[in-house]
């Protein structure tokens, strides 16, 4: 996929850099959802077209999963790892003082299940994720059987 919109080529470029600042070879990566985290994943599989060795993701979503497999990136299960080393992902909405909201995709299970099993958590985003108030549209709420009670 060739980047199109100037959003494209800056989620692109975000991508890029990413990979090429912090990811090193054979590491275990949490692979985030979004257009940005998208970007980043195509980054990661020509990068490892080009000879990065032996980095392996875990997903948050099906779609991200669908993407990953179909560029060559290895993906491995819970059952397969303790920790990740970095998860890379980008934010719904952030604001300037760091805060952001994650979860209005409707993988927000997933994201936060990956993100706790992470020892690092990396932001990429555009310029069209910074608000200065959080909170434009509405978030999911997503209750599982196990623990409702502390979600309530």
């Amino acid at each position: 996929m060739q980047p199109v919109t100037p959003q494209d080529h800056a989620r692109q470029a975000v991508g890029i850099a990413a990979v090429g600042r912090y990811v090193r070879p054979g590491m275990l990566l949490g692979l985030g959802s979004g257009t940005t985290s998208h970007w980043f994943v195509r980054a990661l599989g020509a990068a490892m077209a080009d000879g990065l060795a032996g980095v392996r993701g875990v997903t948050t979503s099906n779609a991200t999963k669908d993407l990953a497999e179909s560029l060559g990136i290895p993906l491995v299960g819970f059952d397969e790892f303790d920790r990740l080393e970095l998860i890379v992902d980008g934010p719904d909405e952030i604001d300037h003082d760091g805060h952001m909201i994650k979860g209005g995709g409707a993988c927000l299970l997933w994201e936060r299940i990956v993100a706790d099993a992470a020892d690092r958590y990396l932001v990429v985003a555009d310029t069209s994720k910074l608000k200065d108030t959080l909170g434009a549209f509405p978030v999911p709420i997503e209750v599982i059987q196990h623990g409702w009670e502390s979600t309530t």
